[in-house]
Parts: structure tokens; sequence; C-alpha cells
């Protein structure tokens, strides 16, 4: 899907977390849900000029963390990757309910751009 180029955006590049994780279900040794392999896929993203979505819905998710981890995010800027915030927000009260996250997070992009 990524070297296709037919995509400007990527979203939920590291979904396997969302369901596979060390506080949810653990990973089997020959499952390689590693964070070399989300940069390596990030990496792909950069040199396709896709836009990567940093998703905030993992705050709900036995994962507790965002989709990638803010590691890979920082690192793939660093590298060049253009970002965008997502939240999985389809209900309103949802949105209105992470607004205070959301701002969080886009001050944290703007430092790390």
């Amino acid at each position: 899907m990524i070297n296709s180029r037919i995509f400007n955006n990527v979203c939920h590049l590291d979904t396997i977390f969302r369901y596979i994780n060390s506080n949810d279900i653990i990973p089997t040794t020959d499952c390689d849900c590693s964070e070399e392999r989300v940069l390596k896929l990030g990496r792909a993203c950069i040199k396709n000029n896709i836009k990567i979505e940093y998703n905030l819905s993992g705050t709900n998710h036995p994962v507790q963390r965002s989709f990638p981890s803010r590691s890979v995010i920082i690192q793939l800027i660093k590298e060049g990757a253009k970002i965008f915030i997502g939240s999985d927000s389809h209900h309103i009260d949802y949105f209105k309910s992470i607004i205070p996250l959301l701002k969080k997070e886009y001050k944290f992009l703007s430092i790390n751009d």
C-alpha cells in the first residue's frame, strides 16, 4: 500500500499493537510487532511522501499509548516524516472529551517538528 504511491496519508501504521501488546495479547516469538518494523514502515512513508497518522485512541485500549508510540513518532519526525493527529472520534461526545489531549499532543508535535 505504501509503495503504491496512490495514497497521501496512512492511518494506523502500527495497528497490530491495538491487539497484540504486553497488556493484552502477548505476541508469539514469530510475530514481528517490533518498533523497528514500525520505523521501517514509517521510513517507507517518508520515501513515498506519505503523511503518517499519530493516533491517540490507544489510550482507550490495553496498550495505553498512541499509535505509533511517541518514541517512534519522534524518530520519524527527525527523519523527515510529516505527521497528523487522529483520534478515532466517531462520536461528538468522545471528541469533546479528548479535546484537552488533542491540544496537548499538538503541542508535543510542534515542539518535536
